[in-house]
């Protein structure tokens, strides 16, 4: 399984945040790490969804994935792991991972 974006352009209003990023990611556990500011939250929720993509595509397999899809990506075992208070902080780190994995096996 590959997901790969091409092209995507993401703005907070009048700031243009990521600029025409190219990804390829295969399969296995990955972490983007950076400096405060650099764009890994954007990246990962244009990915998901969460924020909107004003250019670029999103495929998994070389399928397109619409804008807003995070029940295809849950489903196929793609978990966004916010940072804050949006995990269950009683769990470890791999607990919340494997308790969004298990989602994927839930529903839409």
């Amino acid at each position: 399984m590959e997901l790969r974006v091409d092209g995507l352009d993401v703005w907070y209003g009048n700031r243009h945040v990521l600029r025409e990023l190219n990804l390829s990611v295969q399969p296995g556990f990955v972490v983007v790490t950076g400096r405060n500011g650099s764009g890994k939250s954007t990246l990962l929720k244009a990915i998901y969804g969460i924020v909107e993509r004003r250019e670029g595509n999103v495929t998994l397999d070389g399928v397109s994935l619409p804008p807003a899809s995070p029940s295809i990506l849950r489903r196929s075992g793609i978990s966004y792991m916010p940072q804050g208070g949006l995990v269950f902080p009683h769990l470890t780190c791999r607990e919340n991972l494997i308790v969004a994995a298990r989602g994927r096996a839930v529903g839409p």
